[in-house]
């Protein structure tokens, strides 16, 4: 069976729910900005997955804390951080430096180092095919945002030994995002 490219379990359009995030605590910026810091946790009955559209699967770590995007506040009346699903995926995969990947259909998986240049194209491309998806003009904007700001939480809280990569974070992680 072959799925559309998209998000499965994304909890929208009658979906079992894939993850869950609840508020953790607000963390102040640049001395003036605060953003909450939300908890995520993956539900491993129904995991969150994208599919990727050349049939991919991707998949986040079980726990990790979030901030559902560095979207400026400024910036947030144009696109809404809690709108997209993608950033979920994409914080997980910076502070891993990848993410679980299935190219079975969710058979098995392995965890996939990236880029971060792949891991923010991967974010253009969910933020594309969303179930509330955007325009191809808006999902490059949050592209160039993350490319231009995104360097500073790359790789930022990973403290697993190359080999742990292939064993699901069971910690309570440090926070780490783009």
């Amino acid at each position: 069976m072959r799925y559309n490219p998209g998000f499965l379990n994304s909890g929208m359009k009658g979906q079992p729910e894939g993850f869950e995030i609840r508020p953790d605590h607000q963390d102040k910026y640049l001395l003036i900005f605060k953003k909450t810091i939300y908890e995520f946790t993956l539900n491993e009955k129904n995991p969150l997955i994208f599919v990727h559209p050349d049939g991919t699967w991707y998949m986040p770590d079980r726990h990790f804390f979030t901030d559902q995007a560095s979207i400026p506040r400024v910036l947030q009346t144009l696109v809404p951080k809690d709108r997209f699903i993608g950033p979920y995926l994409h914080d997980s995969c910076y502070r891993h430096k990848g993410l679980w990947v299935s190219r079975t259909q969710g058979r098995s998986w392995l965890f996939d180092d990236m880029l971060r240049e792949e891991a923010d194209e991967l974010l253009r491309l969910m933020c594309i095919y969303d179930p509330f998806p955007t325009n191809r003009a808006t999902a490059f904007a949050i592209w160039a945002g993350c490319r231009m700001g995104g360097w500073y939480g790359w790789g930022r809280g990973d403290e697993r030994t190359p080999e742990m990569k292939n064993r699901i974070d069971d910690t309570k992680p440090p926070i780490a995002f783009a």
